[in-house]
């Protein structure tokens, strides 16, 4: 056991997966507008071919963050009126109905060392993922999310202050995740 980036807390320094079954709460999110469609239309973008996450500053992290309190997705608000949003809506998002979300959590506060670089956090989660048993095999030279993605895996990870929930845009979608607003 490694000691977290949040004070007190400790984490496994290596991956595991967790499956979360239908009806299960993930999280908060700020949504651009009145509710989640606009999001779920971005990553549907992503998942036909339409948006390239290679446009993207940092590929492997193309995503949708979900905060794991409201309070942390209500600090995220002003991010969306700098974007230009009108309207903000936070939303819940839960394992739809019949569904069930596989979950790979990455506990090392090496995620949270700002002075390390997208690439440099890259590497520290395939090799956690690797040793849970993990294979990215030949999604190697895709973008890490992305990768996760095509296996099914949502991420759970501390940023710089708190644990998050990095979605692959092709698993946040309607059929997936429902929100509530």
């Amino acid at each position: 056991m490694r000691v977290g980036a949040s004070a007190g807390v400790l984490a496994p320094a290596v991956t595991c997966v967790l499956v979360l079954p239908a009806g299960t709460l993930l999280g908060w999110k700020a949504a651009p507008g009145a509710d989640c469609d606009p999001l779920f239309a971005h990553s549907r973008a992503f998942a036909e071919g339409a948006a390239d996450p290679h446009e993207s500053p940092t590929p492997d992290w193309s995503g949708i963050y979900v905060q794991l309190s409201v309070e942390q997705a209500v600090r995220y608000v002003p991010n969306q009126f700098d974007r230009g949003e009108r309207d903000v809506a936070v939303v819940a998002l839960r394992v739809r109905e019949g569904a069930s979300l596989r979950v790979a959590v990455c506990g090392d506060p090496a995620m949270a060392d700002v002075g390390a670089s997208s690439a440099e956090k890259a590497q520290v989660v395939q090799r956690q993922l690797a040793d849970a048993g993990v294979e990215l095999g030949s999604h190697r030279a895709t973008p890490l999310l992305m990768a996760l993605g095509q296996q099914g895996l949502a991420l759970c990870l501390v940023d710089c202050e708190d644990f998050e929930l990095a979605v692959p845009h092709s698993l946040f979608s309607e059929a997936l995740l429902e929100a509530e607003t």
